[in-house]
This record gives C-alpha cells, structure tokens and sequence, in this order.
C-alpha cells in the first residue's frame, strides 16, 4: 500500500487551518502515572495515553489538540528519553483527538489504527454532524464552535482488528463505546 507522503498529510485540512481554538486547562502539559506501563498527558482539554508495551514500545492513545504537534512531540521525547512511538491508536476522530494527527504522523512515520466505524471521518469521506447549542452544559455550548471537519490522513489509517486486538499492545483489547459517555 502506498503511504501518503509528508506534503500530502500536511493540508490545511489535517492542520485545522483557520480555526479558533482557545480552550486549555489548568492540567495542560501534566502527566501522571496510571500504571507501571501507562501515563496520560493533558493537551490542554484532553488527554493522550502512553502505553507501553512488553517489548517496551510506545504507543499513543490520540494525538490531541490542533496545532500543539511541536509541544506534544516535545513532551513525549523528554519522558521517554527521545523515544518515539510505533503507532497511534485513536479512540474517534474528534478535532481534539485527531488535531496533532497529521504531523506526527508526517515527522515519525508510524501507522494509525481506529475502529472501522471512525475510518470515513478520518480518509476525508465524512465529516462530524456540527454541535447542538441547546444541549445544557459548558461544554455542549462551547461544542457550536468546535471544528467538525473530519481529516483525510488517506491510507496512513488501518482499521482496527474485528477480534477487538490491539495492534503493538497484546496484552490489550478494544471496546467499542460511541459517543463521549
């Protein structure tokens, strides 16, 4: 299979160009330790895990926010003492799961996996339905400005395996929960 080159990740599209994201947290650049082998990073509203694996490997759980790709890379390279991961495993295709994607995919050249389900939102066949203000809740009526446009990382992304494995972490499966429940 053909991988998409650099140039050809790097559009405007996969770079959230033009959107105006100005949500952070306090919590932004944290990392705490969950387990020997499992951390998560605060990127501002929303977290990446780290795992590693028995062969000692690393593998990202989201690529979170847009045009945090440099602070993200950097953080990841200072824990694990210039270490980069094998893969990427993304949970959906939401703006702040995906918006890091493209480019470090582009600089580290490593596969990404999603359920089967995300993959149209994630080739540039599909994009998200837009937010409903009505719904009650900061974030609900925050969720109108959010970016919807789902990415085209083209056939950089592998569906992941129906028997719910996980590529890069055996010890690990898969369950499919939709929405943010």
């Amino acid at each position: 299979m053909k991988l998409l080159k650099r140039n050809e990740l790097l559009t405007e599209r996969n770079k959230f160009k033009g959107s105006f994201l100005p949500y952070t947290s306090f919590e932004n650049r944290k990392w705490e330790m969950v387990d020997q082998d499992l951390w998560v990073y605060t990127n501002r509203i929303v977290n990446i895990c780290v795992i590693q694996n028995e062969n000692k490997e690393l593998v990202l759980v989201d690529a979170g926010m847009p045009k945090d790709y440099k602070v993200i890379m950097k953080d990841i390279s200072h824990k694990f003492a210039g270490r980069k991961p094998v893969a990427v495993i993304l949970t959906h295709g939401h703006f702040d799961h995906v918006g890091s994607l493209a480019q470090i995919i582009a600089e580290w050249d490593i596969p990404v996996f999603a359920s089967a389900e995300e993959i149209p939102y994630l080739n540039g066949m599909k994009d998200y339905p837009e937010g409903k203000f009505s719904m009650k809740g900061l974030v609900a009526m925050l969720s109108k400005t959010f970016p919807n446009r789902g990415i085209d990382i083209g056939n950089r992304i592998y569906a992941l395996p129906e028997n719910h494995t996980v590529p890069y972490l055996n010890e690990w499966e898969w369950i499919a929960t939709p929405g943010h429940t």
